[in-house]
């Protein structure tokens, strides 16, 4: 008996592409803020803002268990630390302040190949953590563009 044909290990069908896959997550991210409220002085009520920044770099991993519909599609979870920090300037609701902290992050999601390096993002991702004296919860919708630098 003589063999038809032989797979090329990169053929979608080959099972060595149903691999699993860790990766490393890196980001920067910058959220500009603005608070809002009334304050009264000697009987005067006025509505005052404060501007603030929160920046954060992202340090985490991505578990990818298996690919599907050949190699277009890849299901992941995701966790990450944020070092973050706040910002705010000065206002009538205090005298500015610059705090650190640590939150986290979980996801999920689906990354769908669009060509060979691009692919696109959807997900959903819940965060949690404080930043000194100012919490950080969330929970949101993912949807972006990813490729390698």
């Amino acid at each position: 008996m003589e063999p038809v044909g032989e797979l090329d290990d990169d053929d979608a069908d080959v099972l060595r592409h149903r691999e699993d896959h860790l990766a490393v997550v890196l980001g920067l991210g910058l959220l500009a803020l603005r608070r809002t409220g009334a304050i009264e002085a000697s009987g005067i009520r006025s509505i005052q803002e404060q501007n603030g920044y929160v920046g954060t770099v992202r340090v985490g991993v991505q578990y990818s268990p298996w690919l599907l519909f050949g190699d277009r599609a890849a299901p992941y979870a995701a966790a990450a630390v944020l070092p973050s920090m706040l910002i705010t300037r000065p206002s009538a609701f205090d005298d500015g302040v610059s705090e650190s902290g640590l939150p986290f992050e979980l996801g999920a999601g689906l990354l769908v190949r669009i060509s060979k390096p691009v692919s696109l993002d959807l997900g959903v991702r819940q965060v949690l953590g404080r930043v000194q004296e100012s919490e950080f919860q969330g929970f949101g919708l993912r949807a972006g563009v990813r490729f390698p630098i």
